[in-house]
């Protein structure tokens, strides 16, 4: 704006010494030209000795919490900077809201540091990307921009409150075909060694391991291992992307979703987290044992929207409506046994088996999960 004001100041300037002839007007006016000449030529050399650089110093955070965008800019030239200008376009890539920020400053040396206070308002990956860096020269009115490239992501994770589970007999004794097995009982799967133990009256023949037996000319008793199987499954109904009410609710869903994964947990019962993964157009899951497990589940959901750009418009809500997550779940895992189907739905609907259980109060998602409780 600055060299726009300069030149029009010029061009009435020259338009004044035609006008009266003026030789000393004229003269102002080529000096004027030079001038700008010459901080174009320091702006344009400047412009590309400086590095610039963007961080988060903690890239996960809930949502609504206040974050420290930090964006550096390295002068590796001689001469020195007045102010420059960085613009970035903040996108959140499941909800695709988008916005543009600013960061201005003046360097006092050879690297400066700006701090911006941002802060992602709805669960998703929110991508700040440094778009373009505005340079100034030593006056401050002439400024010339190149583009840029940085990045740094944010990950807004969904709060996690407490829900009332109760876990039966049946899901406890669940024996089901896994890779993990129980570290403190033994079992049937004979596929895998718990322990062994010297023999003892009533013990199988078939359990004789009969190579350490010879070894220590006494009978030794191989203990078979028992898989923990996952008899919950927790199915995440794709969300409708969008800003507002839109992101509102996907929020609240996903709150419930943790919330009641984070309750199975810690009962100790493990279960599968089933989504509709955007990125390969396929269902997805991931087993959960404990909290941690749950968060990347979350992740990985965040991560399917980043892969194929989910954005809102870019793709076709049908396409989600009539994704039939448990239809889908079961015709590609089947002939798995499953007790206990959880759905949490677009709506932060909860369903048991089928039943429905409670349609959550967006305003109150903390007291209705406390008043609900969860027979798996």
């Amino acid at each position: 704006m600055g060299g726009v004001i300069y030149l029009l100041a010029l061009m009435l300037l020259t338009y004044t010494a035609l006008l009266y002839e003026s030789g000393t007007i004229l003269l102002c006016v080529f000096c004027g030209v030079v001038f700008a000449a010459l901080s174009y030529l320091y702006v344009f050399v400047q412009m590309f000795l400086i590095r610039t650089e963007l961080s988060l110093p903690a890239g996960v955070a809930a949502p609504g919490e206040k974050k420290k965008l930090v964006f550096t800019c390295h002068n590796r030239g001689i001469f020195p900077v007045i102010k420059i200008k960085g613009y970035v376009s903040c996108t959140n890539s499941y909800s695709g809201e988008r916005r543009r920020l600013v960061i201005a400053g003046s360097p006092q040396g050879k690297q400066m540091e700006l701090c911006r206070t941002v802060r992602g308002n709805h669960c998703g990956v929110v991508t700040y990307r440094l778009r373009k860096l505005r340079v100034y020269d030593l006056t401050g009115i002439f400024s010339l921009a190149r583009r840029c490239d940085r990045c740094v992501e944010l990950t807004v994770m969904p709060p996690a409150y407490a829900a009332a589970v109760h876990v039966t007999e049946r899901c406890r004794s669940f024996a089901g075909d896994s890779d993990i097995y129980d570290q403190g009982r033994p079992g049937a799967d004979a596929s895998e060694v718990y322990s062994v133990r010297p023999f003892k009256d009533g013990d199988r023949i078939q359990n004789i391991h009969w190579k350490l037996s010879v070894r220590s000319d006494s009978l030794i008793v191989r203990e078979n291992s028992r898989p923990l199987g996952a008899p919950v499954v927790l199915y995440v109904e794709p969300a409708v992307p969008g800003g507002g009410k839109k992101a509102v609710a996907a929020d609240a869903q996903f709150a419930v979703a943790a919330s009641v994964s984070l309750a199975l947990a810690e009962q100790g019962c493990a279960h599968y987290i089933a989504w509709y993964d955007r990125g390969s157009g396929d269902v997805a899951r991931m087993r959960a044992d404990c909290g941690e497990d749950m968060y990347r589940a979350m992740m990985a959901m965040y991560e399917g929207a980043v892969r194929c750009g989910y954005l809102c418009g870019r793709r076709r809500q049908e396409d989600v409506e009539t994704a039939g997550l448990r239809e889908r779940y079961l015709d590609k895992y089947r002939g798995e046994q499953v007790v206990t189907e959880i759905s949490v739905s677009r709506e932060a609907v909860l369903a048991v088996n089928g039943v429905r259980c409670r349609r959550m109060d967006l305003r109150k998602l903390e007291e209705e999960l406390s008043g609900v409780e969860l027979i798996v």
